[in-house]
């Protein structure tokens, strides 16, 4: 997802925030992808980099996250908190494998969206061995009740696993 963190930088945003469970992937990928893609990154724009897992997230813990200005400087490794409504944008990619995860997605983006902020999925139909699927994903999305969806594009090559890309809105 740093490409699409990356994209969201040409708006020229106050702030970017990239989220992973492993702090790893942050440092060695997200981050050197930010390095080497410098001239997208908008003047005054923050970028930070979160490693912590989405219950975490939800229930406001603190968490280690390092932070990278628009001069390419790397700050130290601090604890950090995410602001409650303060993302008018959530990108997710391949975030609904596991049925068991949808409640804590819902309420993280319940959570953490401003009040006219929207999240952006994109995902596979179904995840084999996990059990997941876009169809049980939405169900739990309308018994919740806050939220409401619609599908921005389907991408079928007719030889693999389809995609959807999802859109959810809080409900009025």
């Amino acid at each position: 997802m740093s490409s699409t963190g990356l994209a969201c930088c040409l708006g020229k945003p106050r702030s970017v925030a990239f989220q992973d469970y492993n702090k790893e992937v942050l440092v060695y990928h997200t981050y050197v992808n930010c390095v080497q893609n410098a001239q997208l990154l908008a003047q005054g724009t923050a970028l930070d980099f979160i490693a912590a897992d989405w219950n975490d997230l939800r229930d406001g813990k603190y968490f280690t996250s390092f932070a990278l200005t628009p001069e390419q400087r790397l700050a130290n490794t601090s604890a950090y908190a995410v602001t409650p409504g303060g993302y008018d944008f959530i990108f997710g990619a391949d975030v609904l494998y596991e049925v068991e995860n949808y409640a804590t997605l819902l309420d993280l983006f319940d959570k953490l969206l401003s009040p006219t902020g929207c999240a952006v999925i994109v995902t596979k139909l179904y995840y084999y061995g996990n059990g997941g699927s876009l169809y049980e994903f939405q169900d739990a999305v309308d018994k919740g009740g806050r939220f409401g969806h619609a599908t921005l594009k389907t991408i079928n090559d007719n030889s693999s696993n389809r995609r959807e890309v999802l859109l959810l809105r809080r409900l009025a």
